[in-house]
């Protein structure tokens, strides 16, 4: 099983809308609308993910109750910290700056919070570990099962 295929499985398990990305790129490998609506089979994962060099995105809002605060630099990354929008668990490394991972419940569009910090939310998705230039970057002490709910502002 590839370290992609694993990623998919877990993060379906954990109710997240998982679709396949172009290797290297930020482009969906499949037509993605229906999934903001319904969460990927098993056996659709398996078809993205094995046997593929695909990498992995998730549906951010409410198809899979996640927001992320996606910030592009080290100065946005402080300025998301300063307003507690990187207080959670589930961190993601990328190459400029950082994912944060929030529950919600609610739908929320996505938007800027501020310059280089963008909120994830409906009809948006984030690349995800392992695809490239992702790495998962935990919060010391905490549980990545416990996502809190998403403490900012709205766009």
């Amino acid at each position: 099983m590839t370290k992609t295929l694993e990623a998919a499985l877990e993060y379906a398990d954990r109710g997240w809308s998982v679709i396949p990305i172009r290797a290297g790129t930020k482009l969906p490998a499949i037509s993605w609308k229906e999934y903001q609506l319904r969460q990927p089979t098993e056996d659709e994962i398996y078809k993205w993910f094995e046997n593929t060099n695909n990498d992995i995105a998730i549906i951010c809002g409410t198809i899979s109750n996640l927001i992320v605060v996606d910030t592009d630099d080290a100065e946005a990354t402080k300025l998301a910290a300063k307003n507690g929008w990187d207080k959670t668990p589930y961190r993601v490394k990328t190459r400029k700056g950082f994912h944060f991972y929030f529950s919600t419940e609610h739908k929320v569009r996505k938007g800027k919070l501020a310059e280089k910090i963008d909120l994830q939310a409906e009809a948006s998705y984030v690349l995800a570990p392992p695809s490239k230039d992702k790495i998962f970057s935990p919060l010391e002490g905490c549980d990545a099962e416990d996502l809190p709910a998403y403490p900012g502002p709205k766009p």
